[in-house]
């Protein structure tokens, strides 16, 4: 799980493996720390697999891609989410087959301030 570091609205790029078929938090919003994610990218290596990939708001889950098959040596991505992800909102990802995903994800993070 990625939880980002307070600073003021800076794009950041994370790349992980899908090192299991268990579903993966990619990143989690918190309290003092809203995370707008931009993009969401996967390449696939020399086996397919099936991914999906969703947020949730705690309760529900709000798929993206769900049990999409991906190609051996596939790249594919969502561009222009917009997705923002508050205290306790996170963004999931699931593959069929361990070590075989790789995704990137672009997040924006802002720091919530309190009014004085």
């Amino acid at each position: 799980m990625t939880v980002f570091a307070q600073t003021s609205g800076q794009r950041k790029p994370f790349g992980t493996k899908l090192t299991t078929t268990s579903a993966t938090t990619l990143v989690s919003g918190t309290a003092d720390l809203t995370v707008t994610i931009e993009a969401i990218q996967w390449s696939v290596d020399t086996v397919g697999s099936t991914l999906s990939i969703w947020w949730s708001d705690g309760t529900n889950d709000y798929y993206l891609v769900k049990g999409e098959t991906e190609g051996a040596n596939t790249r594919d991505m969502i561009s222009d989410l917009g997705l923002v992800l508050r205290a306790g909102m996170t963004l999931q990802a699931q593959a069929g087959t361990a070590n075989k995903i790789d995704i990137t994800v672009i997040a924006i993070e802002s720091q919530r301030t309190q009014s004085q």
